[in-house]
């Protein structure tokens, strides 16, 4: 998901998440457990609608059997690929990779999500999104404004995700993206037509709650 000058500002900071009180002691120091190394990602180049394999970004992708280095790897470049593109949120698909997995960051640091799937969702919120995949455009978008998502953290322990506000937004935008839905199909059919438009807007602080459970 695009960070945009004119539709995300200060509001979208997030304050940081605490883990359970069940949680296993130095499970969870921040909002998701760290891998046992730390990985130093590459940045890849980011798959634009309508350019070259653009086909991923229209195609459900296929979930993680386990947790690996290799996806590791994976969360280590989606993580460097989103902040070099001064992103808030990124999906593995939008850098070829048809994987059910995401990054996110609010403004508390980093999250990654691997298998997410949204269990609960609560009340609304509109405003303007951007997207990586579609530089430059930005479109109002009516989301949900709290979620519940169920994954595997980066260290592949199970975690259930809730947040609210600009967090909210960005994971439901990048679970469209893991299964092949991009910005415009959100759109009703009249306002599609008319394509993306700029706009400010003040969006709802974001909040999280992470509660972990079991092992991998």
């Amino acid at each position: 998901m695009a960070r945009s000058g004119t539709a995300f500002g200060p509001s979208s900071k997030a304050p940081g998440v605490k883990p359970a009180r069940h949680a296993r002691p130095g499970a969870a120091s921040a909002a998701f457990p760290r891998a046992r190394r730390r990985r130093r990602g590459r940045a890849r180049p980011i798959v634009i609608l309508g350019g070259p394999g653009a086909e991923v970004l229209r195609t459900r992708s296929g979930p993680v059997p386990s947790v690996t280095d290799a996806i590791r790897g994976l969360i280590a470049d989606l993580t460097a690929t989103m902040r070099r593109a001064r992103g808030v949120g990124l999906a593995a698909p939008q850098i070829g990779v048809p994987l059910r997995v995401l990054v996110a960051d609010a403004g508390g640091g980093p999250i990654a999500l691997v298998n997410p799937r949204l269990r609960r969702r609560w009340g609304v919120q509109v405003g303007p999104e951007g997207c990586l995949s579609i530089p430059g455009a930005v479109y109002q978008i009516r989301r949900a404004l709290g979620v519940v998502v169920e994954a595997r953290s980066a260290n592949g322990r199970r975690a259930l995700v809730r947040a609210t506000g600009f967090l909210a937004r960005i994971l439901q935008h990048e679970i469209d993206h893991l299964n092949g839905v991009l910005l415009p199909d959100r759109l009703p059919a009249r306002r599609r037509a008319r394509g993306p438009r700029h706009a400010r807007a003040r969006l709802a602080p974001a909040k999280a709650r992470t509660v972990f459970r079991g092992g991998a």
